[in-house]
């Protein structure tokens, strides 16, 4: 049983060192702003796509009425 704890104990400390690495990362990102996101340039496949999801409605309702 104390072999089992100290397994248990272990497990523990290693999830909170990882944790902690991983915040202090994280806080590093933020601060040097490594990661950027833009969607710049995404406007045209987006306006693509919701026209092909409308197309898709109009042939599935379209589908319906005539059946």
């Amino acid at each position: 049983m104390f072999e089992t704890m100290g397994w248990i104990a272990c497990l523990a400390m290693a999830m909170v060192a990882l944790y902690q690495y991983l915040k202090a990362e994280h806080a590093l990102l933020l601060e040097h702003r490594l990661v950027t996101v833009s969607g710049d340039g995404l406007a045209p496949h987006l306006e693509k796509a919701m026209l092909e999801v409308f197309e898709e409605i109009r042939r599935k309702t379209a589908e319906k009425k005539s059946s």
